[in-house]
């Protein structure tokens, strides 16, 4: 595994393949940025940073193209989405990147369904879509929030009582009283 902040041939090449045709000064401060213990994205790792960026970009519908024209605004965009996630390890970064293209998706999919020109199944498709994503979006947060140990839970328990006319029922928890105490 590969340290961050470590310029090696191998890292210059990935960050001009296709994935990172142009160097960015933005991607060299996220990675060596001392409050994140020297990861990004999670990892120390430079390829696998590369990778969930490239990931990331393509769920946003980005081309070769769009990345060779303003490459800083889109790392920027994604920096800032995968941060507001905070990952702590490759699991959760993973977990970030899907969620990312989750969501892209379902803003996607409602986009396409406020468009006036198409048919009312179009519309019903395309919200369709837009509500899966949605859940998928709900479930991927839950997910996190249980990989970084941040729910709650209430516990309820049921049990089923008959309650006959002209009885009386008590909803609580009951404690039996001691001997010679008067209620």
């Amino acid at each position: 595994m590969k340290k961050a902040g470590k310029n090696t041939t191998k890292d210059k090449h990935l960050r001009g393949n296709k994935f990172f045709p142009a160097r960015c000064k933005e991607a060299d401060k996220a990675v060596s940025s001392p409050d994140n213990g020297g990861k990004f994205l999670g990892t120390a790792d430079m390829e696998l940073q590369y990778q969930f960026m490239a990931q990331s970009w393509g769920a946003m519908g980005l081309t070769e193209e769009d990345l060779k024209k303003e490459m800083e605004k889109y790392f920027n965009r994604v920096h800032a989405a995968i941060a507001g996630i905070n990952p702590v390890n490759e699991v959760e970064a993973m977990l970030a990147v899907q969620t990312i293209a989750t969501h892209n998706m379902a803003m996607e999919f409602s986009r396409r369904a406020m468009q006036k020109q198409q048919c009312s199944e179009g519309v019903d498709v395309n919200v369709t879509r837009a509500t899966q994503f949605m859940k998928i979006f709900l479930d991927q947060v839950e997910c996190l929030k249980k990989l970084k140990g941040k729910t709650s839970h209430q516990k309820v328990t049921v049990e089923h009582v008959h309650v006959h006319q002209g009885a009386q029922a008590v909803v609580g928890v009951i404690a039996p009283r001691g001997e010679g105490e008067e209620g």
